[in-house]
């Protein structure tokens, strides 16, 4: 990749530079001064890293994204821009999906087809791509066959990650701004279901949750919620949480909008959240009994969000964070 190409798919992916940096293993001032051109002629192995993180990103685009990025050099985040003023929810086509069907105009609801099933691209080895973690950081190694939950339970300490299809999902190190939009929704949800839900349990990552109640899908989401406490045990929670809160970062945006979007409805969660800091948007689902989707909607930071489940429980983000 040339500096142009690195700058393009680096806004495309949307990683900043500290992502790129932790991704890459190339310090965040060598990324900074790269990127902006005041080093004009880079070390070869600093540009090779970096554009093995890039190139890594672009393998999980699917046909589409990938050809509208080369005609363009976007991914499409610029449809999240038209916005209902009034209600702060969003009027907008979600980039790369096809089976979910329009709402009426001017309801506040979505304008976008939600995926119906997973995009192989998605699923091929997880957002860390094993070959560019295990490169830069000698962690876990892709294996021959499916991982397992003793692949989990055999990683380093301080290294996480997810298991799903088979594959290990690397959960990265979260950002300040990450970590704050995460406690800040804990303590929101915590405060008004210890007041008025007090059966209910909520718990922040780390927090092992067992889709499947066995070990043949282990996810570790940022907000769990789970109002039949039957299911919890000192591994954690064995089944379904009744609510599930995602904070997206850049290198789990396609895990938490597409894969995880999936297996959290097949699953049996109810509800299900997608807050996104980069777009300042947050997308709520609600599923039926039969694990379709029932609602949804795009809401701005600015809007009151409320909890489909849990009655009297609103959130507006650009309160909290």
């Amino acid at each position: 990749m040339n500096l142009q190409e690195m700058r393009e798919c680096k806004r495309a992916l949307g990683y900043s530079n500290e992502t790129l940096a932790e991704m890459s293993g190339v310090p965040l001032a060598t990324v900074q001064k790269v990127l902006s051109g005041i080093t004009r002629s880079p070390r070869q192995k600093t540009v090779e890293a970096l554009s093995r993180v890039l190139e890594a990103g672009k393998t999980q685009w699917s046909d589409s994204e990938k050809n509208e990025f080369a005609m363009t050099g976007k991914n499409g985040n610029e449809d999240f821009e038209s916005q209902t003023p009034s209600s702060g929810k969003i009027e907008s086509q979600m980039p790369g999906n096809e089976e979910f069907g329009r709402k009426t105009p001017g309801s506040g609801k979505i304008e976008s087809q939600m995926p119906g099933k997973e995009n192989p691209d998605y699923v091929r080895t997880g957002y860390a791509y094993p070959e560019v973690f295990t490169g830069i950081r000698n962690v876990v190694r892709e294996q021959a066959g499916p991982n397992t939950i003793e692949d989990i339970y055999a990683l380093p300490d301080g290294i996480r990650a997810e298991l799903i299809d088979g594959k290990l999902y690397y959960i990265p190190t979260p950002t300040r701004t990450h970590q704050k939009i995460a406690g800040e929704m804990y303590l929101a949800a915590a405060a008004h279901l210890k007041a008025y839900s007090k059966e209910c349990e909520v718990y922040i990552a780390p927090f092992g949750v067992y889709l499947n109640g066995d070990d043949s899908l282990y996810v570790e989401p940022d907000l769990s919620i789970i109002r039949d406490t039957s299911r919890l045990s000192e591994r954690g929670c064995m089944g379904a949480p009744d609510w599930i809160i995602e904070v997206v970062s850049a290198p789990t945006r396609k895990t938490d909008y597409a894969v995880k979007l999936n297996k959290y409805r097949e699953s049996g969660v109810k509800e299900y959240w997608i807050v996104d800091p980069s777009l300042r948007t947050v997308l709520t689902y609600l599923f039926d009994s039969d694990k379709n989707v029932e609602d949804a909607d795009l809401f701005s930071f600015d809007a009151e969000i409320p909890s489909s489940l849990f009655k009297g429980l609103v959130i507006r983000p650009s309160d909290l964070f």
